[in-house]
């Protein structure tokens, strides 16, 4: 907005019309501004407002979140152990799309996913190689089956070397 102001300043004047249509301008210009600024702070204050709803359906889903998985937690500890394991086992076989007994990379995604969470591929890496006790790169039933138990918080981390 400026530089047109400043062209329309410096522009060469040949006749009264032309200095009459550029101080036009220049008018029109001028009362713009203000009614741009204007514009510009309420959509300023409409993001500001966007941005703490946005924070306030986050903070409300991260509670839903921690209670629901505190539910469950306390749902699991009280299963019978056999049940439980009768669980994980059907869970594995239904991510293990190959059926070659182990989970590959996209496979140990896709449980994780269903778990609530979403890694990045270095952290999936990562998750990985903490539960791969044999490092073939894959996960299979022993190994899935204690993966799930430490992210209900019913098993143990795996000793790190």
């Amino acid at each position: 907005m400026n530089k047109e102001i400043k062209r329309a300043v410096s522009a060469p004047v040949h006749n009264q019309d032309t200095y009459n249509r550029l101080k036009e301008r220049l008018d029109e210009l001028k009362r713009a501004q203000p009614r741009e600024a204007a514009d510009s702070a309420v959509m300023i204050q409409k993001i500001k407002q966007t941005r703490k709803d946005l924070s306030d359906h986050l903070t409300t889903c991260h509670t839903v979140l921690e209670t629901s998985s505190h539910c469950l937690e306390n749902f699991f500890r009280h299963l019978p152990a056999t049940r439980l394991q009768e669980a994980i086992d059907e869970k594995f076989n239904f991510f293990d799309s190959n059926h070659d007994a182990t989970l590959d990379r996209e496979e140990v995604r896709e449980a994780m996913a269903e778990m609530g969470q979403r890694p990045t591929n270095d952290e999936l890496d990562n998750f990985i190689k903490l539960f791969d006790h044999d490092e073939d790169g894959r996960i299979d039933q022993k190994e899935f089956s204690q993966m799930v138990l430490v992210k209900l918080r019913l098993g143990k981390l795996p000793d790190v070397m």
